[in-house]
């Protein structure tokens, strides 16, 4: 720390730029190893599309192309829509059923709810989430955070 009233520098295992859906899940991942994980976000939420922009589909945890055992995407992705479907913010589709169209499949969700139910998730897993905004400085690239 720099005592002069300049930047914060922390260290950190892990820095994941980005908190759309895979950054999510990487820092969830990264910190649930016991890394100290550092989650950039340029925007004040996590959750990219589903959130910010208010795309309420989620799409693809299955493959319809195939007989058996349809669903391909698992792990903290899933265990995510579970939980809102658990609090009533999300209806899963059949993933099993026989293939009529692309969004037969698409988990519907509250993005307000799944903003709120992503930022829950980072902190139990002990990522540390800063919003931030990269400022071109003297040729170097810094992160502000929203309180400098």
């Amino acid at each position: 720390m720099n005592k002069g009233g300049g930047h914060t520098v922390d260290h950190y295992d892990v820095i994941v730029c980005g908190a759309g859906s895979a950054g999510f899940c990487a820092a969830i991942a990264s910190a649930r190893m016991g890394m100290k994980t550092a989650l950039i976000e340029k925007y004040n939420m996590p959750g990219g599309i589903l959130t910010v922009f208010g795309n309420n589909a989620i799409d693809q945890f299955n493959n319809p192309y195939i007989r058996e055992k349809k669903m391909v995407i698992a792990g903290i992705g899933w265990e995510f829509v579970k939980r809102l479907e658990r609090e009533g913010y999300a209806r899963i589709p059949d993933m099993n059923a026989e293939r009529k169209s692309h969004d037969q499949y698409s988990v519907k969700v509250n993005s307000v709810a799944a903003a709120k139910i992503m930022d829950d998730m980072l902190l139990e897993s002990g990522s540390i989430c800063i919003t931030a905004k990269a400022l071109r400085t003297r040729k170097r690239w810094a992160i502000k955070s929203p309180k400098s």
